[in-house]
């Protein structure tokens, strides 16, 4: 098995990530799982979104299961991704529940067909038209979209 605490950065490049010893359990990641799934249980909600690693965060379209990064499962990849990327999208636990909400709020939908009410679309807008590359917000503008980065 390979030890991420010791393995070269190069070799660690070279690697499968179904090769990686990575696992939601037995990391801070579960932990922020399961507040999660206490935060909908006191909502009344008893679906809880099934969370596994993934490359990026994401909600499949049309599934109901959270993909977690990989790289949040152990601190020698939040290391790399960094180095990388110049960051590592949701590394603290604020900032994994601000994105576990998010993505939990798209498996809801789909488990629910929420996007597919009238009243779902009128807000949202329909989820058959295409989502142009950027998305260009007015701050002014009574209907905009808070990105995430403002909370």
């Amino acid at each position: 098995m390979i030890d991420l605490n010791a393995i070269t950065e190069e070799a660690l490049l070279k690697t499968r990530l179904c090769d990686l010893p990575a696992s939601i359990e037995g990391t801070w990641l579960k932990e922020c799982v399961e507040e999660l799934y206490r935060e909908l249980d006191a909502k009344g909600l008893s679906f809880h979104p099934e969370c596994y690693l993934a490359d990026e965060w994401l909600t499949p379209e049309g599934e109901t299961v959270i993909g977690i990064p990989f790289y949040l499962a152990h601190p020698v990849l939040i290391k790399l991704e960094h180095k990388m990327m110049l960051e590592a999208e949701g590394e603290d636990k604020a900032w994994c529940m601000q994105l576990l909400r998010h993505e939990a709020g798209h498996a809801f939908s789909y488990a629910y067909d929420l996007h597919q009410r009238s009243d779902w679309k009128k807000v949202f807008g329909s989820s058959d038209e295409t989502y142009g590359d950027t998305y260009k917000f007015k701050p002014y503008s009574k209907s905009y979209v808070r990105h995430l980065d403002g909370f």
